[in-house]
C-alpha cells in the first residue's frame, strides 16, 4: 500500500524536515500534502483521502486542537491516525490529546529516528516497510 500523508504546521521549515524524514524512510508514500494551518488542511480533507495526519498544535487561523476536534467529528475520519508534533509536552496535554483520538505525540525537537518509529506505529506497525 502506498500512503498519502498530510503534514500540518505553520513552519515551512518543520514541514520540509518532516517531509524529508518521510522520504528517507522505506515507508511507501504515494503523496505528501503540506498545509500551514488546520483550516487549509480541513479544506484539503474535503477532496483528498489521507492515511495519516501529522499536525502541530500551535498554528494561526485554526490551531491543532480545533483541527483535531473537527476531523474526529467527521464520521469518515474517526479512525484516521493523527500524529501530533509540538513543543507542548506536559502530561496533562498528552492525556487531553489521547482522549481526543490522537495516535501519538512527539515533542519538538525530535530525532529523525523517533519520527520514523512514530510514523510506522501510526500507520500500523513494521509490516508497512517494504
Amino acid at each position: 500500500m502506498n500512503y498519502t500523508i498530510m503534514i500540518v504546521d505553520d513552519s515551512s521549515t518543520v514541514r520540509n524536515v518532516i517531509e524529508k524524514v518521510i522520504q528517507i524512510t522505506k515507508i511507501p508514500v504515494k503523496k505528501i500534502i503540506k498545509c500551514s494551518n488546520g483550516k487549509d488542511a480541513l479544506n484539503v480533507l474535503n477532496s483528498e483521502w489521507v492515511d495519516l495526519v501529522i499536525t502541530d498544535i500551535y498554528m494561526p487561523v485554526m490551531d491543532g486542537y480545533s483541527f483535531i476536534r473537527e476531523v474526529k467529528s467527521l464520521t469518515a475520519f474517526k479512525s484516521l491516525p493523527i500524529l501530533v508534533i509540538s513543543t507542548e509536552g506536559s502530561e496533562k496535554r498528552k492525556e487531553e490529546l489521547k482522549a481526543m483520538g490522537v495516535t501519538d505525540i512527539l515533542r519538538k525537537p525530535f530525532s529523525p529516528e523517533y519520527l520514523r518509529d512514530a510514523l510506522i506505529k501510526s500507520l500500523g506497525g513494521k509490516e508497512i516497510i517494504c
